[in-house]
Formats: C-alpha cells, structure tokens, sequence
C-alpha cells in the first residue's frame, strides 16, 4: 500500500528558500505601497474637504452679494442691479445642479461636473469632491452638511421668488410706487438673508467637524498600517526561520529512525522548495522499502480471498449436485413410487437450475470486469415481467411462510430494456430479500420517477450493519462467513446486479437498513418510450408436439448424453434423426443425405464445428446450421455466425429452446 503524503497547497509552498526571501521582500514592498497609497487617499480626501470649505465659502458671498444688488435694485430702481443679482444667484444654482446629479455621477458624471463649474469650483477640485460626496455620503457628518445644503436651497429659490416679486412690483409701479409693498419684500429678503447666514454657518461647522473627523480616522488608518508593515515584516521573518528550522529537524530525525529501521513513520512535506524535495526524496526511499512487504500481505489477503470463494464456489456446486447425483440413483431404484419419482424429477431439475444460475453468474460477472457484457434492448411488456416475477417468488415465500407484496402505480404497459437483465436484477434482489426474512414479509413496489422505473424493495429480515455497507457491493464478498453457512449464496448477486442496472442506465443501492429490523434496496433503470408494440413470450410447447413431423436433423455432438437429451427432444417432436460425433463425420453424412436442419456442436475432436460449417458452405450447402454452443462470449457467438451458422443455442438449452430454434 502506497503511502499518502500531505502536501499543501498554494504558491508559498511551491517556492525555492531564495524565493521565498524574494517574496518576503516583494510583500513588505507591496504593504509600503499600500501605505503610500493610503497617505495620498487621506491628502486627497482633505483636499476635498478644503475644496468643499472653499465652495462654500464662494456660495456664502454670492449669496451676501445677491442680497446687496437686491437692496441697490430697491433703493435705485436700475434693472442693472437686478440682473446683477441674477448672476451672483448662478453661483449657488450651479452647486444645486451638482447636488442634483450626484446620485447618478457613478454613470454620468458631466452634469455634476458642469453644476460645480458654475459654482465657481476650481476643476482640479471637482472629481476630489465628487468622490469625498459619494464615499461618505452615509457618514453623519457629511449627511448632515448635505441635509443643510439642501435646506440652504430651498430657501435660494425662496430669495428667487422674492426677488421676482419685487421686481415686478418695482416694474409696475416705478421705484416711488407702493412703498408699503417694496417694505414688505425687503423685509422678507432680510429675514432669507438670515435664515441663509445661519444655515452657512451651521454648514462651515458640520464641514469642521468633518475635517477634524477625517483627520483622525486618516491618522488611526495610518498609524495601523505601519504598525501592520512593521508586525508583518516580523511575523514574516520568525515563521519564515521557524519553518526552516522544523523541516531541518524532522529531517533529522527522520533520518536516525530510517537508518534504526523505523519504516512506518511518514516525513511530513511541507512545502515544495528544496526541503520539500528532500523529505519527498527521503518519504519515497522508505515508501519502496515498506511496499514490498505490503505488496506480500495484499498478495497473501488475496489468495485468501480466493481460496474462500473457490471453497464456497466448491460448497454452492457440490451441494446441489449431491441432491441431483443423489436423487438420480433413488430413481434406479425400481420400489420408486410414482408421486416420489414426480418429486425426485422435480428436484433435480430445480438444483440444476440453481447449479446453472450460479455458473451463469460467474460468467456474467466475469464479462462484466472484462467489458464485454453485451445489453440487447427489446420492447418488453412490463406487466409480464412483474408477473413472471411473483410466480416466481410467491412460492418461495409460501414455503417460508412470509408474505409477498407487489404493486405499482401509474406504470407502462411496455418499456424498452434488456428485459432478460432486468429479471436477473429483480430476482437477485427480491431473492436476497426473500432469503434473509424468517418473519414478516417483503413488498416491492414499482413506480415512474424523472424517466425512471424505481423499483423499492422492502423486507422485513436480518437487515445489515452499518460497519458491513461498505464491503456489500464488492464482488467474491459476504458479509460474513456465517451468513454464507446458512443462508448460501456466492456473494456475486449484489455486485453482478448493480453493475447490470448501471448499464441499464440506473443502480441498485442501499436506501436504508438496521440490524434485525430488515432493508431497502431500491432498483432504477432508464425508462425509455417503447418504439413497437411488445412481443408476448411464446406459450410453452406441448410435450407431445408433432411440429417436425417429416423433418430430418442431423445432430453433430461428441457428448453421448448430450446425443441421447437431444434425440429424444427431437424424436417425440416427430423428427428423424441422425447423429454423429465430430465435424468429418458430418461432412461425410451431408454428402449422401440432404437434411432439412443440421445442429453442430462447437467443440469437438477430430474436427471442430467451426471448421465443419466452413467446409458443409464451402461444398454448397445450403441447409441451416445451428451452432450448439457452451461458449457464452459474444465474440464465440459471433464467429459461429461468420464460420456460416445461421444461428446459435447455448448450453445448457432446453426442450422448448431447442424445438423452436
């Protein structure tokens, strides 16, 4: 077992020793730009606040001169004195505009820029103001000198309407006209000069008190930054020796302890740099000593393994072939009764069938490791499928006296999949269930979910510990050894049907479980719309079908009893046959005998039946040749058909298989 070594991450420890002073370097340089940068924020910042002081200062006294050229107007009468007035006005006219615009000055900056032109704003100023406005808008001092410039507007526009009126007093009925009138005004614009005196004032303090504030935040910012340059050039320095020190030492002792023979201690790598590179050197050096003595243990833990699957795979196959060997020589016995000879039959076939399920498993999972296990999708009536499996299943459950629920909701009359997988996986599933429940029962329900058919199995069993979950999906793997003494079983069931399901575009996982309370597996596959209308599985023969009658097969097969089953499925179909046993022996027989079927056997001596069907096409035979075949790889099969076959049926086969064939 390879050892894992922690190494971390980041640009720090990829870097050399001199890089990493480089670096120190380069970081303390950029934490003194910070600070230059900051300083020159904080002159900027006060500048703003002095170009804002100053702006003020040009709004109070275009005010005040407003005001005087209004009383000159009053006293004169000389419109000079008006416009005059006018344009004083345009100073704080402009900084409303400006003060108008600043909400969209992040976007559109010129209309601020322009109101604060006319406001007699030094250019160079504008953009400091404008950002001094705009960071620290939501600071209580510059909120509150904005909340009295606004009200220092406000009553701008009242002086302006004011003088409007006055204006057309003056310029209805001469300066002589209604005195009382142009008093009332005047006294009026006196009481605007004022409120506008008081309100400057406030502004300049709040203004004050911002600058003040500034000037200490600034300062505070300042003062943390050198001591944050200075602390950090430290803090730099000591970690910096600190590391250097440590990964001296570790290697060090490393060292001493490999050359004691201490293999199992891992020199931890702490950065990428030349040290780094050492320990590596030195972890690696130990990790290729250690490997050969864990590379003799994994050997030793696999052959152990192996040894126990192959004592069980001993255990699964002898068993039910003492029940057929046995029960097959109680049937010499001639004191047989007939209901115990029905019986014994029945045994036999059904431990055969075992014995086949088993041996199709390990071929099944054998191509599966191997990537060559072939999915034929079909359209399939799904309602069959369900049926086929409570047949199934019902009698097992019956015999152990527990229950059986099936039932699904809102499902297709037909899907597309490998109906034959599909079975496999269900009845792998709902067998383990069934076989691990001595009370209760299991239900299994189907439904649709996100183009899928769920398949919950639920019972009622052993359930599994959560320390055994990990190991439930390996292969060759039980989850104890006492579990396989009672219960049977290969361990290649869970893993062979989780690997169908994933390549029927689902899984089979474990939902939940606890130990003497029972399981939930849950099955998925992909349901894809079926295409055609489902083929129905043929209705199985009779056993006293004539459907050959007047038909002649040649059957090439070496196995005397493979030649004595096939003979008589054929015989009492009604046909004629005759038999061979090797592929010469055929091509002597199909030279004097035209046959309606010939059945060739693939392996076999003297001539094989690859080599037979390429001489039987070679001479212009035409008749169908079907290939008998115990080789289950898709590649076998395939070459049975490019040698001339027709088709093939694999061993073991049945009579109704090889009839309809």
């Amino acid at each position: 077992m390879k050892r894992i070594v922690h190494i971390p991450k980041g640009w720090w420890t990829s870097l050399s020793v001199s890089h990493k002073l480089y670096a120190v370097v380069g970081i303390m340089a950029l934490l003194i730009a910070t600070e230059l940068f900051t300083l020159l924020f904080a002159m900027n910042t006060l500048s703003a606040v002095r170009a804002l002081v100053a702006g003020e200062g040009t709004w109070s006294k275009a005010q005040k001169d407003a005001v005087h050229e209004l009383l000159s107007y009053a006293v004169t009468g000389d419109e000079k004195h008006y416009f005059a007035m006018q344009e004083h006005l345009q100073i704080p006219l402009g900084d409303h505009n400006a003060r108008m615009g600043m909400p969209r000055a992040g976007e559109n900056p010129e209309p601020v820029i322009q109101g604060f032109l006319q406001g007699k704003l030094h250019r160079d100023d504008i953009m400091p103001v404008i950002g001094l406005l705009r960071r620290f808008h939501n600071v209580d001092y510059i909120e509150r000198a904005i909340t009295e410039w606004v009200r220092a507007d406000e009553w701008i526009f009242r002086l302006i309407n004011t003088a409007a009126e006055l204006h057309g007093v003056i310029a209805a009925s001469g300066q002589d006209g209604d005195r009382d009138k142009v008093q009332s005004l005047l006294l009026k614009i006196s009481g605007i000069n004022d409120r506008l005196t008081e309100i400057e004032n406030r502004f300049s303090y709040i203004l004050g008190e911002a600058s003040r504030w500034l000037e200490q935040l600034l300062m505070v910012t300042l003062i943390t930054l050198v001591a944050t340059v200075e602390s950090t050039g430290l803090m730099l320095t000591f970690f910096l020796s600190r590391a250097l020190k440590r990964s001296l030492n570790e290697l060090h002792d490393f060292a001493n302890r490999v050359g004691d023979g201490d293999l199992n201690r891992v020199l931890p790598v702490r950065s990428r740099d030349e040290l780094g590179m050492l320990a590596e050197a030195l972890n690696k050096m130990a990790t290729n000593l250690k490997e050969t003595v864990s590379e003799r243990r994994l050997a030793e833990r696999s052959n152990e393994i192996k040894n126990l699957f192959l004592a069980n795979m001993s255990h699964e196959i002898r068993t039910p072939l003492n029940s057929i060997l046995g029960f097959a020589d109680l049937l010499k016995d001639p004191a047989v009764t007939e209901v115990e000879r029905r019986n014994y039959l029945n045994i036999i076939e059904r431990t055969g069938a075992n014995v086949a399920a088993i041996i199709n498993d390990i071929l099944d999972i054998s191509k599966v490791e191997a990537g060559k296990l072939e999915i034929e999708k079909s359209v399939c009536p799904l309602d069959q499928i369900l049926s086929d499996l409570e047949s199934i299943m019902a009698l097992r459950c019956q015999e152990k006296g527990i229950y059986l629920q099936i039932e699904g909701k809102d499902l297709p009359q037909s899907i597309t999949t490998d109906a034959t997988r599909f079975k496999q996986i269900l009845l792998n599933i709902v067998g383990n269930a069934v076989k691990f429940t001595e009370k209760g029962g299991v239900s299994v329900k189907f439904e649709t979910q996100d183009q899928r058919l769920i398949c919950t199995v639920k019972d009622t069993g052993l359930g599994i510990e959560s320390k055994s979950m990990d190991k439930l999906f390996q292969p060759f793997s039980q989850l104890d050894l006492s579990t396989s003494k009672k219960y049977g079983g290969t361990g290649l069931g869970l893993t062979l049907s989780r690997r169908l399901a994933q390549f029927l575009g689902g899984d089979v996982v474990l939902e939940n479980s606890e130990p003497g309370k029972g399981s939930t597996f849950v099955i998925s596959i992909a349901l894809e719309e079926p295409q055609q209308s489902p083929a129905r599985s043929q209705p199985t023969l009779p056993k006293d079908a004539k459907i050959l009658s007047g038909k002649r097969i040649l059957l090439v097969e070496d196995s005397a009893d493979n030649q004595i089953l096939a003979r008589q499925y054929l015989s009492r179909a009604g046909a004629e046959v005759d038999v061979v046993n090797h592929g010469l022996e055929a091509i002597e027989r199909a030279k004097k005998v035209k046959y309606d079927l010939v059945l060739m056997d693939i392996q076999m001596p003297v001539m094989d039946g690859y080599t037979a069907t390429q001489h039987l096409r070679r001479m212009g035979v035409l008749t169908p040749i079907i290939a008998l075949t115990a080789h289950a790889m898709k590649e076998d099969l395939q070459k049975c058909l490019n040698a001339g076959c027709n088709s093939y049926l694999s061993k073991p086969y049945r009579r109704d298989g090889l009839i309809a064939i």
